[in-house]
């Protein structure tokens, strides 16, 4: 009986491993971090907390293209950016979002809208 029982928990654990199939990014395994393209340039919207435009800064333009791969101007991944302006201030590249999720001190989400600055 408790070879049967040894046989029986081996076969489970490895049907359990085989169970755990490593999804690729086109079945929605791995999702891309928001990017946007600027002048032929890629940049991820990477900033935490959102902020008050810095001063002095006048919007540039809009995303108006929603690209898997966005290579060119104007471009976005993120369906959420398609209409959102951007500004640079200072070099940096900053775009506007209306419900941007952060972590806050004790590491709860947080949404709420602003500039984010792109890296």
């Amino acid at each position: 009986m408790k070879k049967f029982i040894a046989a029986l928990l081996i076969i489970l654990l490895i049907c359990a491993g085989c169970s755990k199939a490593e999804k690729l990014p086109d079945e929605g395994g791995n999702n891309p971090p928001p990017t946007v393209n600027v002048n032929g340039k890629q940049y991820i919207v990477s900033g935490n907390t959102p902020s008050e435009p810095p001063e002095n800064a006048e919007i540039s333009g809009t995303f108006d293209e929603l690209s898997e791969w966005p290579d060119e101007h104007g471009e976005t991944n993120m369906d959420y950016l398609v209409g959102k302006p951007y500004i640079f201030a200072g070099g940096e590249l900053y775009v506007f979002v209306e419900n941007w999720p952060f972590q806050n001190e004790k590491l709860q989400y947080v949404y709420t809208g602003g500039w984010i600055k792109c890296s």
